[in-house]
Parts: structure tokens; C-alpha cells; sequence
């Protein structure tokens, strides 16, 4: 859960996704092959996607130890997404 809001970031091992509690509805969506980079901040974690020229997306996090919790999990994540799509290929 995302702290002052009622939403919550799902990590996958395919996707981020950002969903409101309240309406139990999904914000967005990114699959990790439409991401070119993300960018820890001081109030929350960029994401660019590639080939975009729409607004990047943002999880907002205003603590550190949060911030880089949820920051690794996607790393593990994109990693692991990274490794399988290597073998794939």
C-alpha cells in the first residue's frame, strides 16, 4: 500500500502495476518490455516508457527505506524478467 493514499503497486515477475483500493480498479499497467528506465527520486520512483512521449509514470513514496525496498523488488523483478526473455530468445 502506498502511504497517504489508498492505492497499491503490484510487482510481477512481467509487469508493474498501480491499483486504486478504493474502487478496486488498476490505474495502469507497464509490461517491463515497454519500460526503458526507472529512476529512484526523492519523493517516489520514475518510470520511463519506451518510445513515449506521454507523461512518465510515478509511484510516490515519501520514505527512503520504502522507497528502496519497493526500488530492489522491481530490480529482482526486471532481472529476473530480463533472464527469462535472454533464454527465450
Amino acid at each position: 500500500m502506498l502511504h497517504g493514499q489508498d492505492h497499491a503497486c503490484i510487482v510481477s515477475l512481467n509487469r508493474i502495476l498501480v491499483m486504486s483500493l478504493v474502487k478496486m480498479s488498476v490505474d495502469w499497467v507497464l509490461p517491463y518490455e515497454k519500460i526503458e528506465h526507472i529512476i529512484l527520486e526523492r519523493t517516489g520512483i520514475m518510470i520511463k516508457e519506451k518510445n513515449s512521449y506521454g507523461p512518465e509514470r510515478f509511484i510516490p513514496i515519501s520514505d527512503a527505506a520504502e522507497k528502496r525496498f519497493l526500488y530492489s523488488k522491481i530490480s529482482v523483478a526486471v532481472s529476473e524478467y530480463t533472464k527469462r526473455s535472454f533464454i527465450a530468445l
